[in-house]
């Protein structure tokens, strides 16, 4: 034990003096270890979010989608029989103010909308809740506009912003929707108002491209026995349903492809550096021939003389990989909050242990 902590002794004070060398070895280990642990643990957060918040990414327990016309009266009883009902109808269209105008991904809700979540909206806007917001005040419908959007008509809350054939007041800013990740590729900037106002503002008539959508709290929570009673009632039926896990499923499929692609890249850096880490190790030891001659005139063995210098390595690398996952932690931390606001699903900062261990390993 004695002569093993005497090695280990003279490694370190060999090393000492040659750390400088070895920052090539430190900088390449430590970037593939924080690619590979970035792309890891934002993977893993995110697909643990989609996992934990389906029910409320979808905006219910089900979802009927009906693409080219609103569905009869007896398919709306049907669902009202099964739990609380949200109706809107999704469409795109123009809104203008100001001698300005923006393209607009307008949502026309029923008042119970959302049935999940809650819509965030910027400071400044009306008090009230969403249906409050977006109802007939004084003769004016209310509408709610994206930060993007506003900025774009340069209009205020409590300004007139012309849709359609309909003259809304601006009632709120929105900072995130809770279901507007499943809402897909989108054009314009998210926008809301009331159901009620589609007719005024002539967005029902034959022509408008919509998309009619019937989110459900179900009462019994059984989405299998909810959808085979719709299908067996309606079995011609031109709709959608789905569920929370198949609404996201595509956000689920996306984020697992580009992950994959990500940690693809992560391993060729890591390849990459491991050729940097492999050249600086062999100019080192090539430096160090003369302290391996005094070794060996020393009656020092071969075994003794790779020992040396794999306690240095395998010290250094230590170093590289403690470093590798601070960056680790720190770019997870950064990151999960940017991509939260751009995908619109909730990321808490938080660290993923295993990804971190795979990492460093």
């Amino acid at each position: 034990m004695r002569r093993l902590q005497g090695w280990l002794r003279v490694a370190l004070v060999d090393l000492r003096g040659s750390a400088r060398r070895f920052v090539i070895l430190i900088a390449c280990l430590a970037l593939g270890v924080a690619a590979i642990g970035t792309v890891s643990a934002v993977r893993s957060s995110v697909e643990a979010a989609i996992e934990r918040d389906a029910r409320l990414i979808l905006g219910g327990d089900l979802e009927l989608r009906s693409q080219r016309s609103d569905v009869d009266d007896a398919v709306v009883l049907a669902l009202e029989g099964l739990g609380q009902v949200s109706r809107e109808v999704a469409l795109n269209t123009q809104a203008t103010a100001n001698g300005k105008s923006a393209f607009l991904s307008l949502r026309a809700v029923s008042d119970a909308y959302p049935l999940v979540g809650s819509v965030v909206l910027a400071a400044g806007a009306r008090e009230g809740s969403i249906a409050g917001l977006l109802a007939e005040r004084n003769g004016t419908f209310g509408v709610l506009l994206s930060q993007q959007a506003a900025l774009r008509l340069d209009v205020q809350v409590g300004e007139i912003v012309g849709i359609g054939a309909l003259d809304v007041e601006l009632r709120g800013i929105i900072d995130a929707l809770p279901d507007q990740a499943t809402a897909g590729f989108q054009l314009g900037a998210p926008a809301l108002i009331s159901r009620a106002a589609l007719a005024p503002a002539g967005l029902r008539e034959e022509g408008v491209l919509s998309q009619f959508r019937y989110k459900v709290l179900l009462a019994n929570g059984d989405f299998g026995t909810a959808r085979t009673a719709l299908e067996n009632a309606f079995p011609e039926g031109d709709w959608q349903i789905r569920s929370p896990r198949q609404a996201t499923a595509t956000i689920a499929r996306f984020i697992g492809v580009f992950g994959n692609f990500m940690l693809l890249v992560a391993l060729s850096s890591m390849v990459v550096g491991g050729l940097g880490a492999a050249n600086a190790v062999a100019a080192y030891i090539g430096e160090r021939q003369g302290a391996i001659a005094t070794m060996r005139s020393l009656g020092a063995k071969s075994g003794r003389i790779l020992f040396h210098f794999m306690v240095q390595i395998a010290l250094l690398s230590l170093i590289a990989v403690g470093m590798g996952l601070i960056i680790v932690a720190g770019a997870t931390l950064a990151l999960l909050p940017l991509l939260s606001g751009l995908i619109g699903i909730d990321l808490p900062p938080v660290l993923d242990v295993r990804s971190m261990l795979v990492a460093g390993a």
